[in-house]
Formats: C-alpha cells, sequence, structure tokens
C-alpha cells in the first residue's frame, strides 16, 4: 500500500509504539490543512508520496501534485539559496523519487486524514552544531512564514446540521480529487486548500443526506468561505463508521429503514457504496 499505519476504515494501532500511537491519535482528533516536518542531512523540500507498492526510487505523485509542487516552490523559493543552492532543481523532489520509504508522518497525513504535510530538509549537515543555528533561522524564517500564510488558500466553513444547527463531523471531497478531508466533529469546521480554479465539492456525513456544491471559484491568496448545512436523511444506512478525527470508543451504528409502497411491494432491494 501506499501509506503506513492505517487502513482505509479505521485507525490502526495494533502493535506501534506509543509515540507513535500518541501522534496518531493526536493528529487525528486535532487535525490541520498544512504542516511541515523538518529534519537535516540534505537540502531540499520533498512532498507525498514517499513509497509505492513496487518500493522503488521513482516519482509516486499524488492526486494533489500540483498543489504539493506549489507549496514546496512556496518554501524553497522564500529560502535565502534552497531553490538555486539545492541539487535538485529548484529545491524540492517527490519523496519516493528521491528515495522510497516506509512510515512516512506524511503519506499518512494525506492519505488518510485527507491533510497537506511535506518534509523540510534544512541543511546537508546532519547534526548541525548550536552555533549555526541563528544562521540556520535567517535563512528559512521568510519560508516558513510564506508557507504557513499559503494555508489560507481555498475554501473552508463550518458544517451544521441543518435541522438543530449543530455542528457535524463530515467529509469534503473535491471534484477530480479522490482524497476528502474532514470537518471537526465538535466545531464543524473544515479547510481544503486548493490551487485557483472552479471545484465542484461533495459534502457527506453519515445519517444526512449528500449535498454537492457546484461552481466554489478559487482565487489565489483568497480562502472562499462556505458555510454549509446537511439535512438529515429519511433514511439511515446500517454500517460502522470509524471516524479519524475523534475516533470513538465503538463503532458508530445507526439502521436502515425504507418506505415502500404496500401495493407495489419489490421483490428485492440492493444496496450499494461506493
Amino acid at each position: 500500500d501506499i501509506g503506513t499505519h492505517g487502513t482505509t476504515d479505521f485507525l490502526d494501532l495494533e502493535g506501534r509504539q506509543p509515540e507513535t500511537i500518541a501522534v496518531m491519535q493526536w493528529s487525528a482528533q486535532s487535525p490541520s490543512s498544512l504542516s511541515a516536518s523538518f529534519h537535516s542531512g540534505a537540502f531540499l523540500v520533498c512532498y507525498p508520496f514517499g513509497n509505492n507498492p513496487q518500493q522503488q526510487d521513482i516519482n509516486t505523485p499524488t492526486l494533489d501534485d500540483t498543489l504539493f509542487r506549489h507549496l514546496t516552490s512556496t518554501y524553497a523559493t522564500h529560502h535565502t539559496t534552497m531553490s538555486t543552492g539545492s541539487v535538485y532543481s529548484g529545491g524540492i523532489i517527490n519523496s519516493a523519487q528521491w528515495y522510497a520509504v516506509d512510515g512516512e508522518m506524511a503519506d499518512w497525513n494525506y492519505r488518510y486524514l485527507g491533510a497537506l504535510e511535506t518534509t523540510v530538509e534544512l541543511s546537508n549537515v546532519k547534526t548541525p552544531d548550536a552555533v549555526l543555528l541563528p544562521g540556520l533561522w535567517d535563512d528559512n524564517s521568510e519560508a516558513m512564514l510564506s508557507y504557513a500564510e499559503a494555508a489560507r488558500a481555498g475554501v473552508g466553513g463550518v458544517i451544521t446540521d441543518a435541522s438543530t444547527g449543530s455542528p457535524l463531523w463530515a467529509q469534503v471531497t473535491p471534484s477530480g480529487l479522490n482524497v476528502p478531508t474532514y470537518s471537526h466533529a465538535t466545531g464543524g469546521d473544515y479547510h481544503r486548500i486548493l490551487l485557483p480554479g472552479t471545484y465542484a465539492l461533495e459534502f457527506a456525513s453519515p445519517g444526512y443526506w449528500t449535498r454537492t456544491e457546484a461552481d466554489v471559484t478559487i482565487i489565489a491568496a483568497l480562502a472562499q468561505r462556505l458555510d454549509l448545512q446537511l439535512t438529515p436523511a429519511s433514511h439511515t444506512v446500517t454500517r460502522s463508521i470509524h471516524r479519524f478525527y475523534e475516533v470513538p470508543a465503538d463503532p458508530v451504528v445507526v439502521t436502515l429503514s425504507l418506505q415502500i409502497d404496500e401495493g407495489t411491494r419489490p421483490s428485492g432491494v440492493i444496496l450499494s457504496e461506493s
């Protein structure tokens, strides 16, 4: 699989180290739109995916490859020398193309939480002496600020129950990008970084009618506000749902009820879920 330490249905904590479990739970319960991990030992910014089924050092892009390249280039070009001083073009590279490795947090965050994370390699010196730290700050401070400012772009708002006004946990999926992000279970707030363009956004939550908002226009460096209400469905689907953002102690189980015309009763009912 591309990505590690999880599955598409639940938070897989079995056999993990305590520190790994703590970080996974913290990430799931405190979602972020954009983050970065800082290392040293090279001079570049790399982005998911960091591995592939073949475990080969080849370019392994995500569906958000253009966005990841934009974000990493934002960092590299605002660094004092990275975009021109790195051995890699523009100071950026796909993580798996650099070298494939299992267990990168950036991969896991993207695949299972819909969160965007990159890895910044600060220096070719693996363990810089403390005397070099002020210089590293001077070289990277503007890049860090510009990178953080890039998180403002895209779309965000609050998702609520149309009947009660209560905040909802929901899945938000942009058209053409089958990697959803999620609203916060306690506040209903969500944010998805997107490049300029026009998108259709699908909003889905268990027990509610799925809603699609078409023609959502994103303008560069500006966040589009889109608050949304979801209507409780006249039917609900029986299934176990394991949330990432606030992982419940037990599966959330809801029941299915169908209103059927007794005069024209069907011979059967087929239920499917994509």
